[in-house]
């Protein structure tokens, strides 16, 4: 390289270039033989100056980010302030983690590219939701007061997304009964906003709900509990025609008559009720006999031996037993499967009722029972012949060890006992009823200190 078209001394490597300024060129062959000179203006293009950005953009978490923007031509975007390998393309924050991120970027004319300007993104924390009572009751027409939170710079709304926030907090309505619901957010400092807080407006009538009319039976009484957990510090005044007065929450009532209650809640909601309290003196009784243990091969039977004439009855049966047949008088199960098993009757007279219940326990099936196996007291307890058609009736019965017995024979048609025995001091026993019973079904039952068994006895 030379300064001149022609003559002159080659320029050295570190000879400092101007801008405007024409050199000239030449090679040289292999031979040592210099070519002729060629021009060539040199122009020296400036470093352009770093892009203009936003030096630092700010996000709530959980924001929906916009790709980053700068000020200048053919720029590049960069993760690191020098080296790496820039793309055109600006990059979209993520504001999924609250943190600082940094982005440098350059711009590029007459191919120099400039200095990196950064830009820091900013993701800021969300605010905690407000708190708040989440439901408030009011009196239907009380007067209600502004809602309240505990939060920064609230925004209310009416619905639990969207919506335009107002900063006044709302007054409910308790016009209309039923629930609106509210909601309240958190602003903090950054502009970013919490998850919104809901807040149900209850407006409702206070009913104790008590029962109008009550019809107790012989030697029943009803007693009343106004004790509310959703109304606490409840009021309460008692008065009636038979001279009961009381201002308790729980008591008993035996003694007819009408009661008057006057409820008042700590907002000064009221609840009048009246209650007539019947007694009806109706003699009833629920009672029957069942054998107590049982294996999975035996029909159950139970028969209802309630004393009093009761207007009707209802078997109380529970899940896991078959019915074999049912009347109001005998009940038939089969037990599939082994447990214990809670049978029931209610019984109904004059509108009182009357319940009794008994547990049935059912074994597997076996043949192999020792004498001294307490599980199954009852080894044999047969009647033969049966089916009878007048013959000499004539019950075997073994246990387990000596015990006394009580046999109670009943005419299913009328549920009467036509014979009730007691026998004692041995392990088995063989009895003679005798012949000549009517046609009709009857039921053997079985009762001692250790086990109860049954058996129907069918007469042709």
């Amino acid at each position: 390289w030379y300064s001149a078209s022609t003559g002159g001394t080659a320029l050295v490597s570190t000879t400092v270039l101007t801008t405007g300024t024409t050199y000239f060129v030449s090679q040289t062959n292999a031979n040592g033989c210099e070519s002729a000179r060629t021009s060539v203006v040199v122009t020296i293009n400036s470093i352009p100056n770093a892009p203009t950005v936003t030096p630092s953009v700010f996000y709530c978490q959980n924001a929906i980010s916009s790709p980053l923007t700068a000020a200048g031509s053919n720029l590049k975007w960069y993760t690191t302030a020098a080296g790496g390998t820039g793309i055109a393309t600006a990059p979209t924050p993520s504001t999924a983690t609250v943190k600082i991120s940094s982005f440098w970027v350059s711009q590029t004319t007459n191919g120099c590219e400039s200095d990196r300007a950064k830009m820091d993104v900013v993701i800021n924390s969300l605010p905690a939701a407000p708190t708040a009572t989440p439901s408030v009751f009011y009196c239907q027409n009380a007067t209600a007061s502004p809602l309240t939170a505990t939060g920064t710079n609230l925004a209310w709304f009416t619905t639990a997304t969207a919506g335009t926030g107002i900063a006044t907090a709302p007054t409910p309505s308790t016009t209309t009964v039923g629930t609106t619901s509210y909601w309240v957010m958190s602003i903090d400092t950054n502009g970013c906003l919490s998850e919104r807080t809901k807040i149900d407006i209850e407006v409702g009538v206070f009913k104790n709900g008590l029962p109008k009319l009550i019809t107790l039976c012989k030697d029943q009484y009803f007693t009343f509990n106004l004790k509310n957990d959703k109304y606490p510090n409840l009021t309460h005044s008692w008065t009636s025609s038979n001279g009961y007065n009381s201002k308790k929450e729980t008591d008993t009532l035996k003694i007819s008559g009408t009661y008057y209650v006057e409820t008042t809640t700590a907002l000064g909601c009221r609840s009048k009720d009246t209650v007539a309290l019947t007694i009806n003196n109706t003699d009833i009784e629920s009672n029957f006999a069942v054998a107590t243990e049982l294996i999975t091969i035996d029909v159950i039977k139970i028969v209802n031996i309630s004393k009093t004439n009761n207007d009707s009855s209802r078997w109380i049966i529970p899940n896991g037993l078959k019915v074999n047949s049912n009347t109001p008088t005998l009940l038939e199960l089969i037990a599939s499967d082994t447990g214990s098993y809670k049978l029931g009757l209610i019984t109904y007279k004059g509108g009182c009722n009357a319940v009794s219940y008994q547990d049935v326990k059912i074994y597997p099936k076996t043949f192999d029972q020792k004498a001294n196996d307490s599980l199954y007291f009852v080894k044999k307890f047969t009647a033969y012949p049966n089916p009878n058609r007048g013959e000499n009736l004539n019950v075997l019965i073994e246990l387990s060890k000596e015990s006394s017995v009580r046999l109670r024979l009943i005419d299913i048609s009328t549920n009467f006992i036509i014979s009730d025995k007691t026998l004692s001091n041995s392990s088995s026993y063989n009895v003679d009823y005798g012949g000549g019973f009517k046609k009709g079904s009857y039921v053997l039952f079985l009762e001692s200190p250790y086990g109860r068994n049954v058996i129907k006895i069918i007469v042709l």
